[in-house]
């Protein structure tokens, strides 16, 4: 079991905004079933997309990645409001295929199961408490506990959250996001910037390996863009629905 430092990381990050002279206030913790999260939106759909990806050489020619499709689908878990997510990815060598359920209130995360290949990896989410089981043909199964100091969401409703935000200009906050890859909780930053000409929000997404952007449409609350980019070495990918 292992505990975070993220009040401690907070608190640094804090101070040193003080000493800084900077005007900005640390943005606030976005916790799982905050009346912040809006989700009369939600309906049960599905979309088929592409993934794309582009070299950081300035290169504009794409280069697809494989095909993926995602799922949502309204349900109930112990007689209360859920969402069932369901999401795959496919290419030449590997399948990737994740369902998970969520609350329909503040999409407070329940469990989650996750399979690559023949690696099934199974997770419960319990407010600041993430137990994962991993089964393997090679390895047999194997299990391990965090506790956190804060609820967490996962990253694989990220989507889900990200069009759940308040789209006002300027809206800023903290996420506190359990990554399944790297088996870590994540404290990310999200910030709701300008709307188009096209009457779509624009939000910013980021966290140590990425940053992305999303178009979030205003009145659908769907996603229209996508790209993410690499803080490594500046290599871009984005997700094109199939029509």
């Amino acid at each position: 079991m292992r505990r975070s430092t993220i009040p401690i990381t907070i608190a640094v990050a804090v101070s040193t905004a003080v000493l800084l002279g900077a005007r900005t206030p640390t943005p606030p913790v976005l916790l799982p079933g905050s009346p912040h999260v809006t989700t009369s939106h939600i309906r049960s759909a599905g979309a088929d997309f592409r993934f794309l990806s582009r070299a950081p050489s300035g290169d504009t020619t794409e280069k697809e990645m494989g095909l993926g499709r995602a799922e949502q689908s309204l349900t109930e878990y112990k007689g209360k409001p859920a969402v069932l997510l369901v999401s795959s990815f496919a290419r030449a060598t590997q399948t990737f295929l994740d369902s998970a359920i969520v609350m329909r209130a503040g999409l407070a995360p329940v469990w989650e199961t996750s399979r690559i290949g023949s690696r099934v990896t199974h997770y419960e989410y319990s407010g600041k408490q993430v137990r994962l089981t991993i089964t393997s043909p090679d390895s047999g199964t194997r299990s391990r506990e965090h506790t956190y100091d804060v609820p967490v969401f996962h990253f694989n409703e990220l989507d889900l959250l990200i069009r759940s935000l308040p789209l006002r200009e300027g809206y800023e906050a903290i996420l506190p996001l359990y990554s399944e890859g790297s088996d870590e909780l994540e404290m990310d930053t999200v910030r709701v910037m300008a709307r188009d000409a096209d009457g779509a929000w624009s939000v910013r997404f980021a966290d140590p390996a990425i940053v992305s952007t999303y178009g979030i449409q205003a009145d659908t609350r769907e996603i229209v863009r996508y790209d993410v980019m690499s803080r490594r070495n500046g290599g871009h990918f984005r997700k094109v629905r199939v029509q």
